[in-house]
């Protein structure tokens, strides 16, 4: 477990990638408060995106988003993507509705 992640995080992250891979063009990730899902996105998303893939990752409140976004930053910061960030750089967040 190099990455961080427990046995059922990294069964999702393949399940995901696997789905992915058969041509999916999403996944919906929806588990119990407290089981990573942020860690378990982020992972996602930064793997994704280090493609050269677009990702969309949506939350009901600002303040999930911000905590993503700053997740999958370092995500990709740590491992150095070839469309990776910069550490410090920002993602393109884009908020609808109320904050």
């Amino acid at each position: 477990m190099g990455n961080g992640l427990r046995d059922s995080q990294q069964e999702l992250k393949s399940r995901a990638y696997k789905a992915l891979g058969d041509g999916k063009m999403s996944v919906a990730v929806s588990s119990p408060t407290g089981t990573g899902k942020g860690k378990k996105i982020s992972h996602i998303a930064a793997q994704m995106a280090g493609q050269g893939k677009r990702v969309l990752v949506t939350a009901p409140r600002g303040e999930i988003v911000d905590d993503l976004r700053n997740r999958i930053r370092d995500a990709m910061s740590k491992r150095k993507h070839p469309g990776g960030l910069a550490a410090g750089t920002g993602l393109p967040v884009a908020r609808v509705g109320a904050r």
